[in-house]
C-alpha cells in the first residue's frame, strides 16, 4: 500500500497541475492555375480557432502558414483575376502538417492589341508553352517583350500570324521608351528615304 500512494500522489499531480497541451500544427501545400502551373503571389487566408492568419504564396505557387492550434479550419485563396477557391473542415492536428492545394481558375481575358510595326524583336518566355496550329498557349509566369511593349500575365494565348493574343489572370502592360536607330550613312545614298 505505501508503494501505490507515490504513484497516485503524481498521478494526481500530472492532472492537476501539468496538463499537456497539443503541439501547434501547420497548414502547407500550393497554388495552381487549372493546367497545373504555379501561381505566386496568391493570398492564403485561414480562419478557424487561431484566429484569421493571412499569408502570401511565394515565386514557386508555395505557401506555409505555420503554428495553428489544433482544429478545424477554413482555408480560402484569392488573386485577383482568378475565381476566389475555399475549403472547409480543414483539420489541423499538433505537430503535424496538413497539405491543401489549391487550383484556381482564370477568369475572364484581357484581349491586347497587335504590337506596333516598329516592332521586330520578339521575345516571350514562360512556365509551359503549347503549340495549337498558329496559336501558343504559354502558362505559367508569362513575360513577353517587343520593341516598344512589356506584357507579364500569368496566361497568354499568342496568334503567330495577327500576332494578337488574349492575356489572363495578372496582366500587366508596359509601354517601353522609343529609342533612337542609328542608319549608318554610305556615300551617295539618302539616309532619310532608307
Amino acid at each position: 500500500m505505501k508503494a501505490l500512494v507515490p504513484v497516485v500522489i503524481v498521478a494526481c499531480s500530472i492532472l492537476m497541475f501539468g496538463q499537456v497541451r497539443a503541439r501547434p500544427g501547420s497548414i502547407t501545400g500550393t497554388i495552381q492555375d487549372e493546367s497545373g502551373a504555379f501561381i505566386p503571389g496568391a493570398a492564403v487566408t485561414v480562419i478557424g480557432p487561431g484566429g484569421t492568419v493571412s499569408v502570401v504564396s511565394d515565386a514557386t505557387g508555395s505557401y506555409t502558414v505555420p503554428n495553428l492550434p489544433v482544429g478545424t479550419y477554413s482555408v480560402s485563396a484569392a488573386l485577383p483575376g482568378f475565381s476566389t477557391e475555399r475549403s472547409t473542415n480543414v483539420e489541423v492536428a499538433g505537430g503535424a502538417a496538413t497539405g491543401l492545394v489549391f487550383k484556381l481558375r482564370v477568369q475572364g481575358s484581357r484581349p491586347f492589341l497587335p504590337p506596333s510595326p516598329r516592332d521586330r524583336n520578339f521575345n516571350i518566355v514562360a512556365d509551359t508553352q503549347t503549340n495549337q496550329g498558329a496559336s501558343i498557349l504559354y502558362r505559367g509566369n508569362v513575360r513577353m517583350t517587343t520593341d516598344s511593349m512589356q506584357l507579364v500575365a500569368d496566361e497568354l494565348d499568342f496568334n503567330t500570324t495577327t500576332l494578337a493574343g488574349d492575356a489572363r489572370g495578372n496582366v500587366s502592360v508596359r509601354v517601353l521608351p522609343v529609342t533612337a536607330r542609328v542608319v549608318p550613312l554610305s556615300s551617295g545614298g539618302d539616309p532619310v528615304n532608307r
